[in-house]
């Protein structure tokens, strides 16, 4: 049994304004989306051709803390950054999820990847019933992420409280990249349909890799769409950030989990999106046009955390 050392006992939540809506905070946890493979980052394939409709933000210089799930995210959640990190120590402390909780506000978590990698411990995990999905939940392999986002968007016409959300992707996880989207997205082809990729065109690879990134901005897309028709009621925001990067053939490397020093830039750039609503925006004095100007500014997941707390508006030491 694991003694947690207890970090933000002070948290509390900033006092609402009772002429304000409702708030919710929702945080896309990407997989494996190569910040250079959207279209709104200058790729030069449409696949965020929903995306590039909404009046989102891009940010173009967000870096990883590592180069898989097993680092990255439990790092995300952490305090203790990229330098201080190891996954033992963040084991033993509490997490971003466990001090929003403590402040009071309710959290969910929607899993569709292996797990949450125990940051969703104050949580608990809500997973897709396969029966309930059976158009999204094949037999013998994983879900897509439509399973989650459904589950989501069914809880919405009844939300009444001021809380923040995960979605937990599987996103674009290789090396069945064919199996992570619906066949009406399978817009790039020839794709590969194995997951030995020596049967197959380092260009198949690819095209199937850009699919997965299509349906992940239909999805994004969507869950804004939602939002902003519910805008009169709820104000809210979207906070979509990758967990780590893939080689997708550069230099004879596929997939991710090089050691971080040695890895590639295109296992490390990540992408990151926010999405707010005019009422978020007032709701949180949040300047949206300051982070416009500063969308290609350095950043990494050391941010995320401490971002993740001042749009919640929760104080804390840890903040």
């Amino acid at each position: 049994q694991t003694t947690l050392l207890p970090l933000g006992r002070d948290a509390q939540l900033n006092p609402v304004n009772s002429k304000h809506k409702p708030t919710l905070l929702l945080l896309v946890l990407g997989e494996t989306a190569r910040m250079g493979n959207f279209g709104i980052n200058g790729y030069d394939r449409p696949t965020t051709p929903e995306l590039s409709k909404e009046n989102i933000i891009s940010l173009r210089g967000v870096m990883s803390c590592g180069t898989s799930t097993a680092t990255s995210v439990p790092c995300m959640f952490s305090d203790l950054g990229r330098d201080g990190f190891s996954a033992e120590k963040a084991r033993a402390r509490d997490n971003l999820i466990d001090i929003v909780a403590k402040a009071g506000l309710g959290v969910d978590w929607y899993g569709n990847n292996a797990n949450c990698k125990g940051i969703c411990r104050a949580a608990g995990e809500k997973r897709a019933v396969r029966e309930n999905h059976p158009e999204h939940c094949k037999a013998d392999v994983p879900c897509t992420d439509a399973a989650i986002f459904e589950d989501f968007w069914s809880t919405l016409p009844a939300y009444s409280g001021r809380g923040l959300v995960v979605l937990h992707q599987l996103g674009s996880h290789g090396p069945g990249y064919h199996l992570r989207y619906p066949e009406s997205f399978n817009r790039f082809t020839p794709v590969c349909r194995s997951t030995d990729f020596s049967k197959c065109q380092v260009s198949e690879i690819v095209n199937a890799y850009d699919n997965t990134i299509l349906f992940t901005d239909h999805l994004l897309a969507e869950t804004i769409s939602r939002l902003q028709s519910m805008a009169d009621r709820v104000d809210s925001a979207i906070l979509y950030v990758s967990d780590h990067g893939e080689s997708l053939g550069e230099n004879g490397l596929f997939l991710h989990a090089v050691p971080y020093a040695l890895a590639p830039r295109v296992q490390t750039h990540v992408p990151m999106v926010f999405w707010s609503t005019a009422g978020f925006n007032e709701r949180m004095q949040f300047d949206r046009q300051c982070l416009v100007e500063q969308r290609n500014r350095p950043l990494s997941h050391d941010n995320y955390s401490h971002t993740i707390l001042g749009l919640l508006d929760v104080s804390t030491s840890v903040r």
